[in-house]
């Protein structure tokens, strides 16, 4: 049986870290490089809708948070909630989607002082490491003036409390990978299948057996190499990057 790739990475570590180890102690050190390497795909989102109410000397603050996967998607929700809160004084809004370089945010701060409501906003859902994010709040003025520092704090504190109520979930940046094969490797690659991250989308069955899976993007290289030393290379894969969902 050839060794796993993991193995094979800890096994290029220092002589001074992996000789003289036993076995089950590399199997253990190369699941946590494992581990590792799945977890830099991770990312957290909402995990569902949230809102919060606070009152800062008379003025009522309403917020609401929810996941989304497109801008379309959060402007129609800051639509949506300008409908309902539409005698509002002020409806503030911050969102971000996406990760690194590609990820794309933009905040309002409809008529507020700049910097007091918008931003705020925005860095409430970044303090939180969330992503896929959209938060809104309203203010009903309440004839108390809160001063720049004042109604920066409020925004952020509201915005953080309808976050906070929403929940958060784990998810991973991950690709799709398709792969053809006949009847004669269909064990050797559920053997693969059952020992790697990869997630069964669809299954066709015909002449040859197709399955599309979603796998971690760090894991892409590493599972198509797995495929094709257990199946002597009778196997065909296509893999195809795109965004982090």
């Amino acid at each position: 049986m050839n060794a796993s790739p993991l193995l094979l990475v800890c096994r290029h570590l220092s002589d001074s870290n992996c000789t003289g180890l036993p076995k089950k102690h590399l199997e253990s050190l190369s699941f946590l490089i494992y581990l590792n390497m799945v977890e830099s795909d991770a990312y957290y989102t909402l995990k569902g809708e949230g809102s919060f109410e606070l009152k800062e000397k008379g003025s009522r603050f309403i917020a609401y948070a929810c996941p989304v996967c497109k801008r379309d998607d959060a402007e129609a929700f800051i639509q949506r909630l300008s409908k309902k809160h539409h005698d509002a004084a002020h409806l503030c809004s911050a969102y971000l989607i996406g990760l690194g370089d590609a990820a794309v945010y933009r905040y309002n701060d409809a008529g507020e002082p700049s910097g007091t409501a918008g931003k705020p906003i925005l860095d409430a859902i970044r303090k939180k490491h969330l992503t896929d994010a959209v938060c809104v709040v309203s203010r009903y003025f309440g004839g108390v003036k809160l001063g720049t520092g004042g109604l920066a704090r409020a925004y952020a504190h509201c915005a953080a409390g309808a976050l906070d109520q929403a929940g958060n979930v784990r998810r991973f940046v991950s690709d799709p990978v398709k792969i053809s094969f006949g009847y004669e490797v269909t064990g050797a690659v559920m053997g693969v299948m059952s020992r790697s991250p990869a997630i069964i989308e669809e299954t066709t069955y015909g002449a040859e057996t197709r399955i599309r899976v979603r796998i971690p993007r760090s894991q892409v290289e590493v599972f198509k190499r797995r495929l094709r030393d257990a199946t002597g290379g009778r196997i065909k894969i296509q893999s195809e990057e795109v965004n982090h969902r």
